[in-house]
């Protein structure tokens, strides 16, 4: 902003008009600019100023919604905030979403259950708004132990669903040791889905990845997985044929003496 002195008085040069200026601007006899020019203004310094949009900051409950704690609430309210009614809703708010945090990351482990546990611990659990999954298994079946390892894996990470186990005998009389190891996923009360055995895990070379890319497909968890680790195995293990093939010089008709798939460096796979 400009100034100019005159009779030692100090008077601030302003882009604002006065009626006098409206008036000569709307009987056409001077222009916005012809104004400014006898104010000693540049005109066009002027239009740009007028240009600028003044960006509206956030409100102080708008501020204090995104970023306060409940301890900054209760220091606010000692110091007497302006609005204490919306800072009211803004700490209810915030007690649900840490209800609701503490509600999510209450498992993390494979719970041992026995058949009287099951209601209870399964279906009822259920009900409290988590998905429930029960593995029936036997310790002597190796893929039972694979299922139970990758539920160990993937309860750490996923901490808002309930991971159970119950030998199958306590949980069904008489259960198949074929269909071993045994997936009930709960929801609501009830057993919306069934898995037996590993045959969509990935089978004996199952890893935490192929139940946590399962689980994700319906849409239970969120992964960072790219692919399904199935898919991924495959091509590793074609890949590893084809070289194979080239090292030895075989044709596409020759035969193995042995069975590449069980190199003990599948193991690391």
């Amino acid at each position: 902003m400009s100034s100019y002195a005159l009779n030692s008085a100090t008077y601030e040069l302003t882009d604002e008009l006065t009626e006098w200026d409206d008036i000569l601007i709307a009987k056409g006899v001077q222009t916005r600019d012809d104004r400014l020019y006898a104010k000693g203004l540049d005109p066009e310094q002027h239009k740009l100023k007028a240009k600028e949009v003044e960006v509206e900051g956030p409100t102080q409950e708008e501020i204090i919604d995104k970023f306060a704690t409940t301890d900054d609430i209760d220091e606010l309210e000692e110091e007497q905030f302006d609005d204490t009614t919306s800072l009211e809703k803004i700490r209810e708010k915030r007690i649900q979403e840490m209800k609701e945090a503490r509600l999510k990351a209450r498992f993390g482990e494979v719970y041992e259950i026995v058949k009287p546990d099951y209601i209870r611990e399964v279906t009822e659990c259920s009900n409290t708004g988590c998905w429930v999954i029960c593995c029936l298994y036997e310790d002597h079946i190796p893929g039972c132990t694979l299922m139970l390892e990758a539920m160990a894996a993937n309860a750490k990470k996923f901490r808002d669903i309930k991971f159970v186990k119950i030998k199958s005998q306590q949980a069904v009389e008489k259960m198949p040791e074929s269909k071993l190891p045994a997936l009930f996923l709960y929801r609501d009360g009830k057993n919306s889905i069934q898995e037996f055995t590993l045959a969509n895990f990935g089978g004996m070379t199952m890893k935490p990845a192929n139940l946590e890319w399962y689980l994700a497909k319906l849409g239970l968890v969120k992964t960072d997985l790219e692919s399904n680790p199935i898919h991924s195995y495959i091509q590793k293990k074609v890949k590893k044929v084809m070289k194979a093939t080239e090292i030895k010089g075989l044709d596409s008709d020759d035969e193995f003496d042995d069975d590449p798939f069980l190199d003990s460096s599948d193991e690391d796979q």
